[in-house]
Order: structure tokens, then C-alpha cells, then sequence
């Protein structure tokens, strides 16, 4: 009975490992495709770093190597986890919808290996949006829609030249 439960608890290991594995090709995919896109030469920057960085991930998290054999460290594989959920982070933010998709679908395989400190991070970059765009609203009210009138009707009057 040991022998069949360890087969299947390494096949259970094998399939999680896969899973993830794809997602994060996926991602690395992804973030490949939008240095096609032409941008300006901070954002291809940006996104180069992006992927030097979630290949140092995938390399600290042990992914590819057997299951059987010898894992990386535990806090080499805290830290690049923290880093791949500051990327995923970063990916919600940006405007292609499919990048926030693939951040989604990356962030569900690896979700239980989340730490505490890497939660309390992203609670902390969730929330603290929120609080400030609460505060700006309090305290301009009147202020931005006033400028908010102006801008549309610069909009319009460049858009009337264009024509």
C-alpha cells in the first residue's frame, strides 16, 4: 500500500509541477509578445526586465528538475515567489486585458504557496489605491470635476483641428 500511495503522490507532485510550469510560459510568452508591440524604450526596458526576472524565478523555484530529486532551498524559493507575485502584481496594473488574464491564471497555481509576508504585500498594494483615491475624492471634490470639464473641452477643440 506505501508503494501505491507514493506513486500517487508523485504523480499528484508531477501534475501540479506541470501545471505551473505551463502557466508560467505562458506568462514568459506573454510578456515576449508585448516587446513586439511598438512602444517607447522605457516600457520595452521595463518589460525585459520583467523577463530576466521571471526566468531567475523559474530557475529558483526548482521548476523542470525532478520531483524525487534534491528541491532548491526553501528561502530561494520564498524569494522568487515573492518576486513572481510582485510581477503578477505589476501584470493586473498594465493595460493588455490578456496580460492581466494570464497574471490570474499564473496567480491560481501558485496561490498556495503564498506566504504571509508575500499577502500582507499584496494586500498592502491592493488597498493602498483604494485609500488614497478615497481621500482625493473627499478632499477635491469640486476641484476635479471642474477640471475635469476643461479637459474634455480641450479634447474637443484638438480633435475639431485635427479634422
Amino acid at each position: 500500500m506505501k508503494d501505491a500511495e507514493k506513486s500517487e503522490d508523485r504523480k499528484i507532485k508531477l501534475q501540479v509541477e506541470a501545471k505551473r510550469t505551463l502557466a508560467l510560459e505562458k506568462l514568459f510568452l506573454s510578456l515576449c509578445l508585448i516587446m513586439c508591440i511598438p512602444n517607447d524604450l522605457d516600457q520595452i526596458s521595463e518589460q525585459l526586465e520583467e523577463i530576466v526576472e521571471l526566468k531567475q524565478c523559474f530557475k529558483n523555484l526548482g521548476l523542470g528538475a525532478n520531483v524525487g530529486k534534491k528541491q532548491k532551498t526553501d528561502s530561494n524559493k520564498q524569494e522568487a515567489l515573492r518576486i513572481l507575485f510582485d510581477i503578477l502584481v505589476a501584470q493586473l496594473m498594465k493595460q493588455q486585458s490578456f496580460l492581466r488574464e494570464i497574471a490570474n491564471y499564473v496567480f491560481k497555481q501558485f496561490s498556495s504557496d503564498l506566504d504571509l509576508a508575500s499577502l500582507e504585500n499584496l494586500i498592502t498594494i491592493i488597498s493602498t489605491p483604494n485609500a488614497q483615491a478615497a481621500d482625493m475624492v473627499s478632499e477635491d471634490g469640486d476641484s476635479d470635476e471642474q477640471s475635469g470639464e476643461d479637459y474634455g473641452a480641450e479634447d474637443v477643440s484638438e480633435d475639431s483641428d485635427v479634422l
